[in-house]
């Protein structure tokens, strides 16, 4: 829907033309390949560690030498903190849920706030330099009007914002589960 409406709107103002249609074709071809790039490494990774069973055995270590569910979520905050600084979204869930996911099952954390929680970190590190992608996309939108610095500087406030936020949600986990526990109720 979203692409019909770019392209109308390019027809109606006349600066479609074959040049920009094929430039933007490219472009998407280039960004396609490069996502499922990665999704098949991450699936050959992930085929690989089920059959190697290294995410079960972390599972049966968390449960042997009773972590806490608050500690594994802690140290799945930092792992993916310190991720969302060098990779992309997509990049971090494929490779790390062949792990994570059983990790926190086996450490008996609510997989819907769980989800949640990951979803926020996985924001935060859209933000976070040197690869924050949303600031990128802030800065091409913007051209030379604004410098990269700039944007960085002025978007440390929301990740402020967001890692107080976490901090909360973790802290009173009711605020995310509150709601669908409802709805599972008879």
């Amino acid at each position: 829907m979203g692409a019909a409406l770019a392209i109308l709107l390019g027809t109606v103002r006349g600066k479609l033309n074959f040049a920009v249609m094929k430039r933007a074709t490219e472009a998407t071809l280039m960004s396609t390949a490069s996502i499922f790039l990665v999704i098949i490494g991450t699936a050959l990774l992930g085929k690989f560690m089920a059959v190697s069973g290294v995410p079960a055995y972390t599972a049966e270590l968390l449960v042997e030498f009773g972590t806490s569910p608050l500690m594994v979520l802690l140290a799945v905050c930092l792992l993916y903190l310190f991720l969302g600084m060098f990779l992309d979204s997509i990049g971090i869930l494929l490779l790390t849920m062949p792990i994570i996911l059983p990790m926190a099952h086996g450490a008996d954390i609510d997989l819907i706030f769980f989800g949640i929680i990951l979803v926020k970190l996985l924001e935060i590190g859209l933000l976070t330099p040197p690869v924050g992608l949303n600031v990128y996309i802030i800065k091409a939108a913007l051209g030379d009007r604004v410098q990269l610095t700039t944007i960085f500087k002025g978007v440390g406030w929301f990740v402020v914002v967001d890692l107080v936020l976490l901090a909360v949600l973790i802290t009173w986990p009711v605020l995310v589960t509150g709601l669908p526990d409802m709805m599972l109720q008879p």
